[in-house]
């Protein structure tokens, strides 16, 4: 398949020779696969790449958890282990809240 964007070769188109197996019209099929170029050359321009083929996802950079951690009180925020001391902490309160009313 050839990608007129970046102007080379992406693969091989087989439609016509699979369609040909199934016994569909040769000539038929060619005009369903120019129709279907157009659109796709037009959807393609819309965006600016190839809509054939799947977006590059975009690599993200792993961060260790001291780095999380500095990240997170340097914005404000606290870090996973002082909330979880914090829920700790509430839920020991409330049982032995419950504890001394019964």
């Amino acid at each position: 398949m050839y990608d007129f964007i970046t102007g080379k070769y992406i693969g091989l188109n087989q439609v016509e020779d699979d369609f040909a197996l199934f016994g569909m019209d040769p000539i038929q099929v060619r005009e369903d696969m120019e129709r279907r170029y157009a659109q796709y050359k037009e959807m393609s321009l819309e965006v600016g790449r190839d809509k054939r083929r799947p977006k590059e996802q975009k690599k993200k950079q792993k961060i260790t958890p001291e780095e999380y951690e500095k990240i997170a009180h340097k914005h404000g925020g606290i870090t996973l282990k002082e909330w979880l001391k914090k829920k700790v902490l509430c839920l020991v309160n409330f049982i032995t809240l419950i504890l001394t009313i019964w």
